[in-house]
């Protein structure tokens, strides 16, 4: 690429094929084997070059970039959003799987009457937080922004809320799942 080139990087949330342009699955978008970087083309003529990637990979690499850590070493990076995800870099590159970012929201943890199974992202997530204060206040405009405010003013609804969330990030409840 020249000093002059003008390009464009992509992060997109789900499944992609970097290497071909396509979101494979995207979820929250409802988007499977969505030709991404062929409708960027024809979108943005003059872009000659454009790179995609797993949004949460480009946040760790940029992280990785940031610390100033060398090509020997590690970073593991955890974002919880609407979903979790925690792609570990080796050198700066990612570590590959079937084209996610370490999907940690995917693994499975028992739900707090320990009755059932749920995946993390379900209980744990940003989005899980926000749907837990609405039901947990009756109210249908709660966010998890308020729901923090409310947390660092010690409020008791809150505080339970997010004691419950930080319960699912437990090593040992996660392992309670793998052990029966």
């Amino acid at each position: 690429m020249t000093a002059e080139e003008i390009a464009l990087g992509v992060g997109v949330p789900g499944i992609v094929d970097s290497k071909n342009g396509i979101v494979v699955f995207q979820n929250n978008l409802n988007w499977e084997n969505f030709p991404i970087r062929e409708r960027l083309q024809a979108t943005f003529p003059g872009v000659e070059t454009i790179r995609m990637d797993n949004d949460v990979i480009h946040a760790g690499f940029a992280e990785w970039k940031a610390s100033g850590l060398s090509a020997e070493e590690s970073l593991v990076f955890l974002t919880v959003s609407t979903g979790i995800a925690s792609p570990i870099f080796e050198g700066g590159v990612p570590t590959r799987g079937r084209g996610l970012a370490g999907e940690l929201g995917l693994v499975p943890v028992r739900t707090q009457d320990r009755t059932k199974t749920e995946r993390l992202e379900f209980v744990a997530s940003g989005s899980a937080l926000q749907e837990k204060a609405r039901v947990r206040y009756g109210d249908a405009t709660m966010t998890t922004a308020l729901l923090f405010e409310n947390y660092e003013k010690k409020e008791e609804q809150a505080v339970a809320i997010i004691d419950d969330f930080f319960r699912f990030f437990n090593a040992w409840d996660l392992c309670d799942c793998f052990t029966g």
